[in-house]
């Protein structure tokens, strides 16, 4: 086997899915509601991966998920 070429000073391309691309629009304190728990986790993990810190939890009474973006602590 041949050794790795490694190159430094590539910049990384933005995420290109659907999920990150709703993430990079909300602001922080914004919200979705889903119905669906897996979407919810979808857009918790595009949150997380643009560098804020996702918020997500059952509503009872409107029996779904929220998810909330926030700034890191």
């Amino acid at each position: 086997m041949e050794p790795l070429k490694i190159e430094s000073s590539i910049p990384l391309p933005p995420p290109l899915g659907f999920w990150s691309h709703q993430a990079r629009r909300m602001q922080y304190g914004d919200s979705v509601f889903f119905k669906d728990e897996r979407d919810a986790t979808s857009l918790r993990y595009a949150i997380r991966f643009s560098g804020s810190r996702p918020v997500k939890r059952y509503m009872r009474r409107e029996k779904g998920w929220r998810v909330w973006k926030m700034p890191k602590r």
